[in-house]
C-alpha cells in the first residue's frame, strides 16, 4: 500500500518541465530565448548557476537587475558571458531597455570594476552617449583629468552641458587643438578654440576645421596675429619717420619766423609768433645747436620789426579815435532829432538846431551825409506832428460812435422796432471802418475795445431775437405738420372714431389761427394752410355722419342698460350664491360692451346699475370671503412649487432634477385657481423655473455630445498613428512617438460610452504591435540590415552580368548608387560583415575591370585610387624617417643620455623649440594624410589591405614612443 507522499513523488516524475531546465543546453537555449523579460528572477538564476556558457550568456542579454549583472561580470568564468554583462550594463547606463536614472547611475558603478583602461573606455561611451544628462556628467567625473578621454567627450558627447564640463577640464594644447579641428559643435570648438595659441594649430582649423564658425574664428586669430607682427614693424619705422618729421617741422617753424619779420605789419603778426613761439617749446626740445642758433637770430629780428610797427599802428589809431568821436557827437543829434514824439515842443527842436549849429567841423567824408541825415530828421518831425493830430480826430470820432451804439444796445425797443435795427446798422458800419484804422495805434487801444463791446453787443441781441423768431416760427410749422399729417391718416382709415375727428379737425382749426397771426410772405407757410384748410373740409362730413349715428347708438344702449339694471336687481334674490356672483361677472362685462348712453341719462342709469350690484355684493360677501381664502391657500401652494423649481433650476443631477421636476408639473395641475390678480405672474414664475433647467439640460447634452465628438476625433487621429508606427524601423523615435501618443491619449477626455471600448481596444492592440516590434528590433534590425546587403549584392552581380553581355546605359550613375546605398546601409560586427563585403568589393572590381574606361577620372578609378593610396604612404613614410628617435633596442642609459643631450642642446642652441614646432608640422600633416585615406574612391580590398596595413605602420613608425600630446 503506497502512502501519500510515496504517490506525490510518483506523479512528479511525469510533470512536464521548464525548457530552461532541461538537461540538453540546446534546449535550455532556447528556452531561455522563449522567456519574456518580466521572468528577471529566472534569468538571473539561469545567468548564476547554468553550466553551459551559452546559456548563462542568453540569460544576461535579456537581464535587467544590475547588481546580478555586476556579479556575473565580475564573476563568471567565461570572457564571452563577463562581456556580455558589462555590454548589457553599458546599454543600462546609456539609458536603453527605458531603465532609469537609479538603475543607469547603478550600471555605471558596477562598469567601475572593470580593469582600469576598459573601465576608462566605458566612461567615455556613457558620457558621450547616455540620454540622461545626470549619468554623463557622473562618468565624466570617473575620468578624472585623462585628457585624451576629456577630448573625446568635449567633441562628441551628445549634452551641452557635459561637452562644455569636459572642455572646462582640458589643459592639453593638442587636445584642445583637436577639439577645435575636429567638433562638429560651435559652441565647444570655440571654446577650445579661444585657448588655442600656436599658429600653426591655427591655421590647420583655419582650413580643415569641421566647424565652419569655428574655421572662420581661426582664420581671425590669424588676422589678428598676422596684424600684431605687422604693427610692430609700422611702429618701428613710424619712429624714425618722427625723428624726421621734427627736423622738417623745426626749419619749417625757422622759415615762417624769418617771413613773419618781413610782414610784421600784418594783423595778426604778434599772435602768430607767439604761436610759432609755442611750437617751437614742443618741437625744439630735441633740436641742436646750428639750428638753436638759427631760431634765436630769427625770433630777435621779428621782435623789434613787430614793436615798430606796433608804434605807428598806436599813432593812426589815436587819430581815428579823435575823428570818430566828433562824428559820433552828430550822430547822437541826429537820433534825438528822431526820437522826438510827434507831440513834442518846438523850443525842443529849436534848442537841438543850435547844438548842431555849435558842433566843429570835421574833415571827412561822411560829414555830407549827416548833414542830409540832419535835414532828414527835421522833415520827419513834423511829419509825425501832422499824424498825431489827424490821430486824435479819429479816435474823438470811434468816442462817439461808441457812444451811439451804447445807447441803441440799451434800448428796451431793440431790435423789434424796424427804425432802430437801421439806425444801428448805419452806425455799425461807421464804426467798423474808424476802428480798423485804429488797430494798430498804442493810445486807441481802450475806444476801440468800448466799439467793439457794443458791436458785440448789439450783434448778440440781434441774434437772440433772430433765433426767437425762427424757433417760434418752426414750433407752428411742426404743430401745423403734425394737424395736417394726422387728418391725412384719419382719411385712410376706413372706419375712424369720433373722438379722433373731433380732436384732430380742433388741432386743425388751431394750427391754422397759428399760421394766419404770423407775418411776413412765408409760400411754404402759406401751402401748409391751404392744405390744412383742405384736409379739414374733406374730413368734416364724415365726422358729421359719424356724430349722428353716435347719438342713435346710445339712444339704443339706453334700453339694454334697463334690462341689465333690471337683472342685477333680480339677483338679490337668487339663492345659489355661486350662480349670483357669476351672473355679477357677466353683468359687468356685458355693461362694459353698451357703455355709451344719451348724455343727459347716463350718469342716473350707471348710479342705479351699480347700487344694484353693491346690493348683491354685501349679500354675497362671506361667499367672497371663503372663495378668497381658498385661492389664498392655492397661491401659497404655488407659491411653494415656484421655491422648489427655482431650487432645482441650477442644478447638474440632469435626470433625478428631471424627474422631481415633472412630479412637481403633476402636482400643480391638481390646484385649484389663485386670485387673478396673481394667478399669471405665479404661473409664469413657475414655468420660468422649469424651462431654465430644461434648457440648461438640452444645451449641456448639446456641448457633451460635441465634447465626446471631440475627443473621439482626437482618440481616431492617436489610433492612425500609433498604428503608422507599427511599420516603422525608427526604433528609438517610434519608441518616443509612442510614450508621447500613451501620454497624450491619458489628457483626452470621454467619449460616448457605446464607442468608448471599441476605440480603446484599437488604440492598445496597435501600441502592441509596435511593443512587440520594438522588444525584437535588434534581431529584425540585423536581418534588415543583411537583406539590404544581401539585395545591393545581387544588384551587383546582376549589373556584372549585364556588363560582361554588352554596354549597359548609365553604368556609372548606377554603379554609385550601390555604393551609396552600401554605405548607407548600417553598421553591422566586423565578422559579418567582411564576407559580404568581399562579395561586393568582388562584383564591383569586375564591373570595373570590364569596362575600365567608364569610371576613369571619378572616384571608381581603382589604378588612379590605388596610386593616391600609394601616394599616401609614401608621404607617411617620409616624415616617419625624419623624425629623430633613440634606438629601439637601447639600453634605459643610452635612451637616459640621449634625451640628456637633447636636453642640453634646447639650453645651448636653441634647437629644442624648433625641432618641437617641426614635428608639430609634421603631425598635422599625418593627421591631414589619415584625413584623406578616408575620402579616397574605392578600391577592392584584396588591393586596399596591404596598402592599409603598410600606411598604419608608417604612423606607428612616426609617432614611436612619442604620441601626440593627449593622446597617450
Amino acid at each position: 500500500m503506497y502512502t501519500k507522499r510515496s504517490r506525490m513523488g510518483i506523479l512528479d516524475r511525469f510533470k512536464t518541465q521548464p525548457k530552461w531546465k532541461h538537461p540538453d543546453p540546446a534546449v535550455r537555449l532556447a528556452g531561455v530565448q522563449e522567456l519574456p523579460e518580466d521572468e528577471q528572477d529566472v534569468l538571473a538564476e539561469v545567468a548564476r548557476t547554468d553550466e553551459d556558457a551559452r546559456v548563462r550568456r542568453a540569460a544576461v542579454s535579456k537581464l535587467g537587475v544590475v547588481a546580478v549583472l555586476a556579479a556575473v561580470m565580475r564573476d563568471d568564468a567565461d570572457a564571452e558571458v563577463r562581456d556580455e554583462a558589462a555590454g548589457v550594463l553599458l546599454d543600462i547606463a546609456l539609458g536603453a531597455y527605458e531603465a532609469d536614472e537609479p538603475a543607469s547611475l547603478a550600471a555605471l558603478d558596477a562598469l567601475g570594476t572593470l580593469p582600469a583602461a576598459a573601465a576608462q573606455k566605458q566612461f567615455v561611451l556613457v558620457a558621450k552617449a547616455a540620454r540622461r544628462e545626470t549619468v554623463s556628467r557622473a562618468a565624466l567625473e570617473r575620468l578624472g583629468t585623462d585628457q585624451r578621454a576629456l577630448g573625446s567627450v568635449a567633441r562628441r558627447s551628445e549634452h551641452a552641458a557635459i561637452r562644455e564640463a569636459a572642455l572646462a577640464a582640458l589643459v592639453d594644447p593638442g587636445e584642445l587643438a583637436a577639439t577645435a579641428l575636429k567638433s562638429s559643435f560651435r559652441e565647444t570648438a570655440l571654446g577650445a578654440l579661444e585657448r588655442v595659441t600656436d599658429p600653426t594649430a591655427l591655421r590647420a582649423v583655419a582650413t580643415r576645421g569641421v566647424n565652419q564658425a569655428a574655421a572662420r574664428r581661426a582664420r581671425a586669430m590669424l588676422r589678428a596675429i598676422e596684424e600684431q607682427e605687422a604693427a610692430a614693424a609700422a611702429a618701428e619705422a613710424a619712429r624714425m619717420a618722427a625723428i624726421e618729421s621734427r627736423r622738417r617741422a623745426q626749419r619749417d617753424i625757422i622759415r615762417e619766423i624769418e617771413a613773419l619779420a618781413a610782414a610784421a605789419g600784418e594783423a595778426g603778426a604778434g599772435e602768430r609768433l607767439a604761436v610759432l613761439e609755442a611750437r617751437w617749446r614742443d618741437e625744439g626740445v630735441d633740436a641742436d645747436a646750428e639750428l638753436l642758433a638759427q631760431f634765436d637770430t630769427a625770433f630777435q629780428a621779428a621782435r623789434e620789426a613787430l614793436e615798430r610797427s606796433n608804434q605807428e599802428r598806436a599813432e593812426r589809431e589815436r587819430q581815428a579815435r579823435e575823428t570818430e568821436a566828433r562824428l559820433a557827437e552828430r550822430r547822437a543829434v541826429i537820433n534825438r532829432v528822431r526820437a522826438l514824439p510827434g507831440d513834442a515842443p518846438a523850443d525842443a527842436e529849436a534848442a537841438l538846431q543850435a547844438e548842431w549849429d555849435a558842433l566843429p567841423g570835421v574833415d571827412h567824408p561822411e560829414m555830407r551825409q549827416l548833414q542830409a541825415d540832419f535835414e532828414a530828421a527835421l522833415r520827419g518831425l513834423e511829419r509825425r506832428r501832422r499824424e498825431v493830430s489827424a490821430l486824435n480826430e479819429r479816435i474823438a470820432r470811434a468816442g462817439e460812435l461808441a457812444a451811439a451804439l451804447e445807447t441803441v444796445a440799451a434800448d428796451e425797443q431793440f431790435p423789434r422796432t424796424r427804425e432802430l435795427r437801421q439806425r444801428a446798422r448805419r452806425i455799425r458800419q461807421e464804426a467798423r471802418a474808424t476802428i480798423a484804422t485804429l488797430e494798430q495805434e498804442p493810445g486807441a487801444h481802450e475806444v476801440v475795445a468800448r466799439v467793439k463791446s457794443a458791436d458785440e453787443a448789439l450783434e448778440a441781441r440781434e441774434n437772440a431775437w433772430r433765433e426767437l423768431q425762427n424757433a417760434e416760427s418752426e414750433k407752428r410749422k411742426r404743430r401745423a405738420q403734425q394737424a395736417l399729417q394726422r387728418l391725412t391718416d384719419l382719411q385712410k382709415l376706413e372706419n375712424p372714431t369720433l373722438k379722433a375727428l373731433d380732436r384732430a379737425l380742433a388741432e386743425a382749426i388751431a394750427a391754422e389761427t397759428e399760421l394766419d397771426q404770423e407775418s411776413g410772405n412765408d409760400p411754404e407757410r402759406q401751402e401748409l394752410r391751404e392744405k390744412l384748410a383742405a384736409a379739414r373740409a374733406a374730413l368734416q362730413p364724415r365726422a358729421d355722419e359719424l356724430r349722428e349715428a353716435d347719438d342713435w347708438r346710445r339712444w339704443a344702449n339706453a334700453g339694454v342698460q334697463e334690462q341689465l339694471i333690471a337683472q342685477m336687481e333680480a339677483l338679490v334674490n337668487e339663492p345659489d350664491p355661486h350662480v349670483a356672483l357669476r351672473r355679477v361677472r357677466e353683468l359687468q362685462a356685458e355693461w362694459k360692451t353698451v357703455a355709451a348712453a344719451p348724455r343727459d341719462r347716463a350718469e342716473a342709469l350707471w348710479n342705479r346699475f351699480r347700487t344694484a350690484m353693491q346690493a348683491v355684493r354685501e349679500r354675497l360677501e362671506p361667499v367672497r370671503a371663503e372663495m378668497a381664502a381658498q385661492q389664498a391657500g392655492n397661491l401659497a401652494r404655488k407659491i411653494e412649487l415656484c421655491e422648489k423649481a427655482e431650487a432645482l433650476a441650477d442644478s447638474t443631477d440632469w435626470i433625478a432634477t428631471a424627474d422631481a421636476l415633472k412630479a412637481l408639473q403633476a402636482e400643480w395641475k391638481t390646484i385649484g385657481p389663485a386670485p387673478r390678480r396673481d394667478e399669471q405672474a405665479v404661473w409664469e414664475r413657475f414655468r420660468t423655473a422649469c424651462n431654465r433647467f430644461f434648457t440648461r439640460r438640452q444645451e449641456d447634452l448639446k456641448q457633451r455630445r460635441s465634447l465626446w465628438a471631440a475627443n473621439l476625433e482626437k482618440k481616431e487621429a492617436l489610433i492612425a498613428r500609433a498604428e503608422a508606427l507599427a511599420q516603422t524601423t525608427d526604433w528609438e523615435a517610434g519608441f518616443a512617438e509612442l510614450k508621447a501618443l500613451q501620454a497624450e491619449w491619458k489628457t483626452i477626455g470621454p467619449v460616448k460610452k457605446t464607442k468608448s471600448e471599441a476605440v480603446w481596444q484599437r488604440f492598445r492592440a496597435a501600441c502592441d504591435a509596435f511593443m512587440e516590434r520594438y522588444r525584437n528590433r535588434d534581431a529584425q534590425q540585423f536581418a534588415d540590415r543583411v537583406a539590404r546587403r544581401e539585395a545591393l549584392i545581387a544588384d551587383a552581380e546582376a549589373l556584372a552580368a549585364e556588363v560582361v553581355n554588352g554596354p549597359v546605359e548609365g553604368l556609372l550613375e548606377r554603379v554609385r548608387s550601390l555604393r551609396s546605398g552600401w554605405q548607407q546601409a548600417g553598421q553591422m560586427p566586423r565578422d559579418l560583415l567582411r564576407p559580404l563585403l568581399a562579395r561586393f568589393d568582388a562584383a564591383l572590381a569586375g564591373i570595373i575591370q570590364a569596362v575600365p574606361d567608364v569610371f576613369r577620372h571619378t572616384e571608381l578609378d581603382v589604378d588612379a585610387n590605388r596610386r593616391q593610396l600609394e601616394s599616401l604612404c609614401e608621404r607617411v613614410e617620409k616624415l616617419a624617417a625624419r623624425q629623430p628617435q633613440a634606438p629601439a633596442e637601447a639600453s634605459p642609459v643610452s635612451v637616459l643620455a640621449h634625451q640628456l643631450r637633447e636636453a642640453l642642446a634646447a639650453r645651448t642652441i636653441g634647437g629644442r623649440p624648433d625641432e618641437e614646432s617641426r614635428w608639430k608640422s609634421s603631425e598635422y600633416e599625418v593627421r591631414a594624410a589619415q584625413d584623406q585615406w578616408q575620402k579616397v574612391g574605392f578600391v577592392p580590398e584584396p588591393v586596399a589591405a596591404p596598402l592599409a596595413a603598410r600606411f598604419q605602420r608608417a604612423v606607428q613608425r612616426f609617432y614611436g614612443d612619442r604620441r601626440p600630446r593627449g593622446r597617450r
